[in-house]
């Protein structure tokens, strides 16, 4: 996990590429100890510590963001729905207990430059650093949210082993037909009860999968907590 310095020095490498080394360490000792409204030069421009606070603020904040900030939490609520469904829906295989640990860690890794980022917000006397600290005050908190509601709802052991998924054990290996009409259904949301019972149908000499059930998304444990989540003061 990275140190505030370490996060400082990455935003700092962003914003200033030509900067050296030995210049980014006096420039974060500088945001550190010298006054808001005091000026510091950088590569031949003038800058106040409250200006540069802001501004390497809001380069930590995307740092892991190909569009903007708020877009990247969305984001980490896709990501945590698809684990806590595939990790409940067949047992948990080892590429998916990895994905969540993957998860785990980078949420982690993004909480401790958040926190720079607020203490960076926090110093700086800019007009806007008070709306951007309260975003990412709020942005943290569903941040935590994701990562409880994850290591919640989730195994931490594999017990799926087999390299073969259910359905490749539910169907014959020379059934095409079949494969076929399980990847259709699957792309329109059904749930794996639904499937399996509709593949027994079909053995059994009946061949419309698409009958009564209407396309859902596989049920897991505390679902409905990621819309409140969503929602929860802040929209797309």
């Amino acid at each position: 996990m990275a140190t505030p310095y370490e996060t400082i020095n990455k935003s700092l490498t962003k914003e200033f590429p030509k900067l050296s080394e030995d210049s980014k360490y006096h420039v974060t000792k500088a945001m550190i100890k010298m006054k808001s409204d005091e000026k510091i030069n950088i590569n031949g421009e003038d800058i106040t510590i409250s200006d540069l606070q802001f501004r390497i603020a809001e380069s930590i904040e995307t740092l892991q963001s190909e569009t903007d900030s708020k877009e990247q939490y969305f984001a980490w609520i896709d990501q945590a729905e698809d684990i806590i469904s595939d990790m409940n829906s067949d047992g948990v295989t080892a590429q998916e207990l990895e994905t969540k640990n993957n998860f785990i860690e980078s949420l982690g890794q993004r909480e401790a430059e958040l926190m720079t980022c607020l203490a960076l917000y926090g110093a700086s006397k800019s007009p806007k650093a008070k709306e951007r600290y309260d975003f990412i005050y709020l942005k943290l908190q569903r941040l935590r949210e994701l990562r409880s509601a994850v290591k919640n709802n989730t195994g931490n052991e594999v017990t799926n082993e087999s390299p073969q998924n259910w359905l490749e054990k539910a169907i014959d290996r020379d059934s095409k037909d079949l494969a076929e009409r399980y990847a259709l259904s699957k792309n329109e949301g059904r749930s794996r009860e639904w499937i399996v019972k509709h593949i027994q149908s079909l053995r059994m000499g009946q061949n419309n999968m698409y009958v009564s059930e209407p396309p859902t998304r596989v049920s897991t444990p505390n679902y409905q907590s990621f819309e409140m989540v969503r929602y929860k003061g802040l929209t797309r």
